[in-house]
Parts: structure tokens; sequence; C-alpha cells
């Protein structure tokens, strides 16, 4: 399920729960209905990943409702999409739900960190999506295979488990791989960098 999706199931709940604002329709909510639904999200609202939502979502589905938010979970997801240089608050959950299911490797701490890097790197707001391209066990290892599944994706993140070592090493590139066309393995950008994460 879509975060936007989880958001809109989450809002239908808040509203169900509280009586005054039950059987109203959302686009005749006032500033005191809105008011009425903040103890309802005021714990839950943190947990939903709205840096998975597109601009555009969060424009015409979450700020109507801005005033039922935490201010500072509010605050934070405006200074996530348009500041440069700015870590979402604590208290916003950050991690893609479904990256566990893709990967052995990037469990929830190593993720969170990984992301710090690149937003570091970068220097741009928090909001990504991760595509699992290709899993070694499941596609093959070949450089063929590595170009088929991986050439021109946009910026890749690369994962490598060292069987005889308590390390995974990786690396990430800021533009995408384009060995199909260029033929070669060297193509200069900023924003890039190589990783090792504990196993333990």
């Amino acid at each position: 399920m879509s975060e936007v999706k989880i958001w809109a199931n989450l809002l239908k709940w808040a509203i169900a729960q509280t009586p005054s604002v039950a059987s109203k329709p959302t686009s005749d909510f006032l500033d005191s209905d809105l008011l009425a639904l903040k103890p309802k999200l005021t714990k839950c609202a943190p947990l939903i990943r709205f840096f998975e939502m597109s601009p555009r979502d969060v424009y015409y589905k979450v700020r109507p409702f801005e005033k039922a938010m935490p201010k500072e979970v509010f605050e934070s997801i405006l200074k996530g999409y348009f500041l440069t240089n700015c870590q979402p608050d604590a208290r916003i959950n950050v991690i893609p739900r479904f990256i566990s299911n893709y990967s052995k490797i990037l469990d929830e701490k190593n993720l969170k960190m990984i992301k710090k890097w690149i937003h570091n790197t970068e220097n741009r707001p928090i909001h990504y999506k991760f595509d699992l391209l290709l899993q070694g066990t499941r596609d093959g290892f070949d450089v063929e295979t590595f170009n088929r599944l991986c050439s021109n994706q946009g910026p890749t993140l690369i994962l490598l488990n060292l069987k005889l070592s308590n390390q995974w090493i990786g690396g990430y590139t800021s533009i995408s791989w384009d060995l199909k066309t260029t033929g070669c393995f060297h193509v200069t950008s900023s924003g890039n960098f190589l990783f090792s994460l504990n196993k333990k």
C-alpha cells in the first residue's frame, strides 16, 4: 500500500473517532474541526513516511490538514521537501516500509545511515524511493546482467556481502550507470561515495 493511501486511511480512522466531525465532508472542515482531529493524529502522524509521497500529494492531501498535525511534524515535512542541508525532525519516520522485504543487508539502522550520507553529500531534500534492480543470488553476478538491469536507472546504490568478512561494502553514484552507451566505467560526477557497514 502506498504511503499516501496509508495517510488517507489514518485520516479516515481519526475522523471516525472524532464525533464532532465524523459526518462532515472534509472539504467543509473549519479550523476548529482540524483542531478536534489533532489529538488523534499527534501520535500517529510521525509514523507516516511523508518523504515517500510526491510533492503533489503532500500539497493536495497533507497540507489541508496542517492544523490537525503537530506543528513540528508539518514544519519538518516542508523543510525536507524545500530546503537543502536540512535533516528532518527526529520524530519523522524516513525509513521506507518495503526495504526489508527486498534486502537481507539493509535493515532500518543501515538504511538510515546510508540515507544520511546521501543527504549530506548531495545537499538536497530527503525523499528517496529505493527499487531493487539486481540481486546477485537471484539474477546472477555477471557484467552483462548488471548492464541490462542497472544501466540508465538514475542514482544507484550498490551493496556487496563479503562472506568471509564482518563487513558489507558498497557505493553510491548520483548519476545513472550508462555502460550500454559509453562502454566505459569512469564518469566524473559529484555526490558519489564508497562505504562499509558492520554486519553486527
